[in-house]
């Protein structure tokens, strides 16, 4: 189910905690920018960098840093550059990454313009599963489930058994359907963003408690979100 809102008070609250949490992450993106322009090493394509543009960086346990880019995921060691291609069977076209995941169990997620991609620990090639999922643009791996965004909705599933898909938020579908941020917080909450909303579900109970935040610029009767990320203190 959904519970409510409550209160005007707690909804200028949340609403500002939001713009706040927006505003530091948007300082924070400056400030990488400028160490990165002043003290890292630049890679590109000539380094090794599969694609033009370069949408996600993720770390995985070993201190490898997996990179998503408009072409494909490379892997960086610190000294090598390795390179991972998705395939598209359909157009053959370059399989533009949106956004990487780690598992716990090793296995690496990656949401794309044409769907899901995993790539299995031990193995050397990404194949597409989800083949209900044309269209990712986020996915997080949180401890044995898989949580995969797009403009369809929020969809979840168990690592082990990728052939069940659910969507956990169908009742919202038409509404309120475009998910492009997922993130777990320390006690298990999922949160997510969606057009008007920011979004927590429980696992446990199966409930999501709604939240409108963000900058709203109101047209008669509708409001638009400009609210396009969170971020979670850990």
């Amino acid at each position: 189910g959904i519970e409510p809102f409550q209160t005007k008070n707690n909804l200028k609250d949340d609403m500002m905690k939001a713009v706040y949490k927006l505003i530091i992450t948007a300082i924070l993106m400056v400030s990488v920018s400028l160490v990165h322009a002043n003290g890292l090493t630049q890679m590109s394509l000539k380094e090794g960098i599969a694609g033009v543009s370069v949408t996600d960086f993720h770390e995985d346990k070993s201190g490898l840093m997996w990179i998503a880019t408009s072409n494909g995921i490379n892997l960086y060691d610190g000294i090598n550059i390795q390179t991972y291609r998705l395939e598209n069977t359909e157009t053959k076209n370059p399989v533009l990454v949106y956004r990487i995941s780690i598992s716990d169990s090793g296995n690496v997620y990656a949401a794309t313009n044409t769907g899901l991609f995993v790539l299995m620990k031990g193995e050397n090639h990404f194949k597409r599963i989800c083949p209900n999922i044309n269209f990712a643009e986020w996915v997080l791996a949180h401890k044995d489930k898989i949580y995969i965004g797009n403009r369809q909705g929020i969809f979840c599933m168990n690592e082990r058994n990728t052939s069940k898909l659910l969507n956990i938020d169908k009742k919202n579908l038409e509404t309120n359907n475009s998910v492009r941020c997922i993130l777990a917080d320390p006690q298990g909450n999922i949160w997510f963003t969606t057009r008007y909303h920011l979004n927590r579900y429980t696992p446990s109970t199966g409930k999501i408690k709604r939240i409108p935040v963000g900058i709203f610029a109101s047209y008669g009767k509708t409001r638009v979100a400009a609210f396009a990320s969170v971020t979670v203190n850990v």
